[in-house]
């Protein structure tokens, strides 16, 4: 339990805003299935991210990420574009997310991310556990979105919209000029602070 109030209390530190953020433009991108799209890009981002820790084939490790930098790049700029994005989209973003992610190390999640490497699949639950802590504040505002009809017309406006594609946009241009671990370096350096 300590791990998982370790994640909540990491959600509002800024190196957790890599993932929050990507998640909160999915999810008010995706109207229809906001439940789905934070499900998929949940799941994905902890495998990615336990891949990654559990220093599961490290070579292939960095070629898959140096992919899935590329590949969700291009899926955020096309997403600037289309009104939609399909779940895959939300399952290669989440990858992302949990392959570039710069954890707020506490004490709980640095005894996880040392377990790692001696018993991967313990450690997978328990960085699933801290990381749905971290992703605390995406269920509450889907469940905001699903039970407030006024915070559902909100961020179906057209302007909640531009916002999100907008960020979307901004943040392909920054993996795809190669200023994105610039940006998470910066924000783990400023939790540390």
């Amino acid at each position: 339990m300590n791990l998982f109030a370790e994640g909540i209390r990491s959600s509002l530190l800024p190196c957790s805003y890599s993932v929050l953020l990507v998640g909160l433009a999915l999810v008010v991108l995706r109207k229809r299935e906001r439940i789905e799209v934070l499900g998929i890009f949940a799941g994905f981002t902890i495998l990615s991210a336990w891949i990654r820790a559990a220093g599961i084939s490290n070579s292939a490790a960095g070629r898959l990420a140096t992919s899935l930098l590329v590949s969700a790049g291009l899926v955020l700029a096309l997403m600037v574009n289309r009104r939609r994005c399909g779940l895959a989209a939300a399952a290669l973003i989440g990858a992302f997310a949990g392959a570039t992610w710069l954890p707020c190390v506490g004490e709980e999640l640095g005894t996880v991310l040392t377990l790692a490497q001696d018993d991967p699949g313990t450690a997978l639950i328990l960085l699933a556990v801290y990381l749905v802590g971290v992703m605390v504040p995406l269920v509450a505002v889907v469940a905001l979105l699903a039970y407030v009809p006024a915070a559902r017309r909100w961020a179906d406006s057209r302007w909640t919209s531009v916002v999100a594609r907008s960020a979307m946009a901004a943040l392909a241009v920054l993996v795809l000029t190669d200023y994105y671990d610039s940006l998470l370096s910066t924000l783990a350096r400023w939790s540390v602070a």
